[in-house]
């Protein structure tokens, strides 16, 4: 049994419940075959890429209006993810970040762990449990 996090290659696997711009998904993803991308470690300086990722993949601007907002909570839905997982795995178009696979497997150790992300998913959560129930 596997759950699959954050993730794309290339902003189009993992998190597409509801494509707007199929045609968009299609030409990505077959850019991505075409290059032959590089899978390797995620580099510490991608994370901003790879929240910007989620943002974009997820639709969080459908929900929210407030740019402030959609990055804490992009960053809270990173954190939260990057926290469960237990692989991570980065694609690289000529050292460009082109997207991220996060899978958890079960009896596997978590790969990522931070005191600072995990305070920061506890704070998020108790935030939403107060202004949202």
């Amino acid at each position: 049994m596997h759950r699959t996090g954050i993730s794309t290659i290339g902003k189009c696997a993992g998190y597409i419940q509801e494509a707007v711009d199929l045609h968009k998904i299609k030409e990505h993803i077959q850019l991505i075959i075409s290059s032959k991308p590089e899978l390797r470690r995620l580099a510490k300086k991608d994370h901003k890429k790879a929240i910007q990722f989620a943002i974009e993949g997820m639709h969080f601007d459908w929900y929210v209006n407030s740019k402030l907002l959609l990055n804490l909570y992009g960053r809270y839905f990173w954190y939260m993810e990057l926290g469960n997982a237990t692989q991570i795995i980065a694609a690289y178009n000529d050292d460009r970040l082109a997207g991220v696979l996060l899978c958890e497997m079960k009896g596997e150790p978590k790969a990522s762990h931070s005191l600072w992300r995990a305070a920061y998913v506890g704070f998020f959560n108790l935030m939403q449990r107060i202004f949202l129930s």
